[in-house]
């Protein structure tokens, strides 16, 4: 059984690699009904689940994958993380939230679930728990580049802290210099204090690590630096 799962397995990764992804999820089911074991078979239904999210966009079909590899393996924060953002893309923000605070209750110091938090607090308007969860992250991660950028976007653009939101996101562009978001929204934040020229150059790094790592609409970043001059 073990051997027949593992090659509907591979099948279904391949499927994946070609962009065919109901065949995909067609081996990865077949897969599941074969493999005993549940550690191996959480990770089969975890990625079907990772499969209908991203590229089926289909939250529900992946909440019923993730719940699938919770039964089987209740203490993988993976799936609690997984399970959130699902939840999350289909608004269904209280479910969400119940999921990330369980998923605290097992690792009540892991960074990522922290930030999960920060995101959906901030995605409804609460700043201020929203800031709180930032903040824990940090603590708990102090090179987590994301929860800085993070953090000093509210800062910028919900509470007008400019030089606390520059802190921030040259922290952020510390722990990852090619993390062409937070290149970015330094160069907002600097083009604010009127340093034009270095808003540029930063403009010019976001540009170029962009065009590797395709975190960006690569036009915003073109007006960004077409308008820094008019």
């Amino acid at each position: 059984m073990l051997f027949r799962s593992g090659l509907y397995s591979n099948l279904a990764n391949i499927y994946y690699i070609k962009g065919e992804f109901d065949l995909a999820i067609s081996n990865y089911q077949t897969a599941i009904t074969l493999n005993p074991n549940p550690s191996w078979t959480s990770i089969i239904a975890q990625t079907m689940g990772f499969v209908y999210q991203e590229n089926k966009s289909d939250p529900d079909a992946a909440i019923s994958a993730y719940q699938t590899a919770y039964v089987l393996t209740p203490d993988d924060i993976d799936i609690y993380v997984n399970l959130g953002s699902a939840f999350y893309d289909k608004e269904d923000f209280n479910n969400a939230l119940a999921v990330y605070r369980n998923a605290l209750d097992l690792q009540p110091k892991n960074a990522q679930i922290h930030c999960n938090l920060g995101f959906l607090y901030w995605s409804n308007g609460n700043i201020d728990e929203a800031i709180k969860e930032y903040e824990l992250a940090i603590e708990y991660n102090p090179d987590y580049d994301v929860a800085y950028n993070n953090l000093g976007v509210i800062y910028l653009d919900d509470l007008g802290q400019v030089r606390k939101s520059i802190e921030l996101f040259e922290k952020s562009v510390e722990c990852n210099a090619n993390y062409a978001l937070a290149q970015f929204n330094l160069a907002r934040a600097i083009t604010i204090t009127g340093n034009k020229i270095e808003a540029a150059k930063l403009y010019q790094n976001a540009q170029n690590i962009n065009k590797v790592t395709n975190e960006m609409d690569p036009q915003e970043i073109i007006d960004k630096i077409n308008g820094l001059f008019e």
